[in-house]
């Protein structure tokens, strides 16, 4: 097998993981996105709810803003659970258990984490095809490295000639073993 059969799939691989790997970047970034978005609606859903619940004065200024924000969250999930009313606070404020936000936070809760978990799954791709591609650069250098190495030492690389040294001198012998050199 030559240089160039081996270097062809690697090519074409590295170009699909590419290919691959920018759609999983931008999915990746955008499930962060939602991810962030839902972590919001859960605090601001948990909000309102505490807010309901406690008959806090609704001419205040957050006590709207959190009604307000609540508002198109809570749209699919209004009337799905009749509110029980508490009692009123001191300024006439009706204490509300409203289930409707503690079921809107579960299936929020829920989308929140699956959408944790695709992103997750998306990063773990992301870093096995850059490990994948880190670990074929590397075989294709040690590939590369043995090719030339075996071109300019053919002698240490298992060529099929033998060739012998010449002839050595034989070892010197002293007839006189007793005697010190």
């Amino acid at each position: 097998m030559n240089g160039t059969e081996n270097s062809q799939p690697t090519g074409s691989a590295s170009g699909h993981d590419s290919l691959l790997r920018i759609p999983a970047v931008v999915a990746r970034v955008i499930g962060y996105m939602i991810y962030a978005y839902l972590v919001v609606v859960e605090v601001v859903l948990g909000l309102a709810f505490a807010l309901q619940l406690l008959g806090a004065n609704p001419t205040s200024e957050f006590v709207r803003w959190v009604y307000r924000s609540s508002d198109r969250a809570m749209n699919p999930f209004r009337g799905i659970f009749e509110p029980i009313q508490l009692g009123t606070s001191r300024q006439a404020v009706p204490a509300v258990f409203d289930t409707s936000f503690l079921f809107a936070m579960v299936i929020y809760g829920i989308v929140c984490i699956s959408v944790h978990m695709g992103v997750t799954w998306l990063g773990d791709r992301v870093h096995r095809m850059d490990r994948d591609r880190a670990r074929q650069a590397r075989l294709d250098a040690y590939a590369d490295a043995s090719e030339s190495y075996r071109v300019h030492r053919p002698d240490l690389m298992g060529s099929t000639t033998v060739t012998t040294p010449a002839a050595a001198p034989a070892p010197t012998v002293n007839p006189h073993p007793t005697e010190i050199q």
